[in-house]
């Protein structure tokens, strides 16, 4: 593992957590759950939100770096 997937690891992990609180903290403060039933299934579908939503914010974060190393390359490395 390079020093780049490195870095992509540890963003993608910071923008996923905080996606998720995100999502389901949205979720558990808007959605009413009447019975238990709606309780499970508040729970599951924030879950399954705030894991697409990590997985589309990976794809965009990896974009991000590999965008910065780029420049970094064009621009610093050179000189």
């Amino acid at each position: 593992m390079n020093k780049i997937e490195i870095a992509k690891g540890v963003v993608n992990f910071a923008v996923g957590v905080g996606t998720r609180r995100i999502v389901y903290g949205m979720i558990k403060n808007n959605v009413v759950a009447e019975n238990p039933t709606d309780t499970v299934a508040v729970a599951t579908g924030s879950f399954v939100i705030a894991a697409l939503v990590a997985d589309v914010s990976k794809k965009y974060t990896d974009a991000k770096v590999d965008e910065l190393v780029a420049w970094w390359k064009e621009n610093v490395a050179k000189h």
